[in-house]
C-alpha cells in the first residue's frame, strides 16, 4: 500500500478517535474503504469546530486534538504543547541526539518535531525543552539518549533541529514535569 495512503489513514484514525464524541458527518468501520470526499468533509467539520483549553479558567491554547486525559494545543506563542489534565506538559521525547560524546553538547531532536514544547527524561531527572520551526544545518551526531541510557551514534550526519532549554518568555509554558509547577488546574476544555 502507498505510504501516503497509510499516513492519511493514520491521521484520519487519530482525528476520528480523538474526536470520538463529536458528531462527524461520516464514520468508518475497520476494513471499510473511505472515500476522499467523505474524509475531506470530516476534516472540514473538525476545522469549523474550535475548542480551547483553559488553565484555571484562562485560555492557554487552541485544541488540535484530545483524548480522555490530555489535549494537544497550539498556544498563543505558536508552540504545540500536549497538556495532561494534571496540568503537566506530557509530550515526551525519549530520543535525544547530541553532537558530543557521552550525551554531551548541543541537544537535537528529529527534524519533524518543530515549534514544540516537550519533556525529556534525562539521567538526572526530567527537563522541559522547546524547538523552533527552522531546520538547523545537518549536525554530526556522536551520541544519543533513548530515555534510559546513552549510546554512541557512530558519527553520522542527520537533518535535525536543536532543542533548547525551556524559556517561559519564548514559549509561554512553565517548566512542566513531575515535581514542577506546570499549568494551573483545573484544566478544562470548551467550545469557542
Amino acid at each position: 500500500m502507498n505510504i501516503k495512503v497509510l499516513l492519511c489513514l493514520a491521521i484520519l484514525c487519530f482525528f476520528v478517535c480523538s474526536y470520538a464524541f463529536a458528531e462527524l458527518p461520516h464514520t468508518f468501520q475497520a476494513g471499510q474503504t473511505a472515500k476522499a470526499s467523505d474524509v475531506n468533509e470530516n476534516f472540514q467539520y473538525l476545522q469549523k469546530t474550535k475548542y480551547v483549553l483553559k488553565s484555571n479558567g484562562i485560555i492557554i491554547g487552541d485544541v488540535v486534538s484530545f483524548s480522555a486525559h490530555s489535549a494537544n494545543i497550539i498556544n498563543e506563542k505558536g508552540f504545540l504543547v500536549w497538556v495532561h489534565v494534571s496540568g503537566q506538559a506530557v509530550e515526551s521525547q525519549s530520543m535525544l541526539m547530541y553532537d558530543g560524546d557521552n550525551c554531551t553538547g548541543q541537544i537535537y531532536v528529529s527534524a519533524t518535531l518543530t515549534d514544540t514544547v516537550f519533556v525529556a527524561q534525562l539521567s538526572n531527572g526530567f527537563k522541559t525543552y522547546y524547538t523552533r520551526k527552522s531546520l538547523d544545518a545537518p549536525a554530526e551526531l556522536k551520541s544519543y539518549w533513548n530515555g534510559l541510557q546513552c549510546y554512541p551514534y557512530g558519527s553520522s550526519t542527520h537533518a535535525v533541529t536543536k532543542a533548547y532549554p525551556n524559556d517561559f518568555n519564548v514559549t509561554g509554558v512553565r517548566d512542566s514535569y513531575p515535581g514542577s509547577d506546570g499549568f494551573d488546574t483545573p484544566i478544562t476544555m470548551e467550545e469557542r
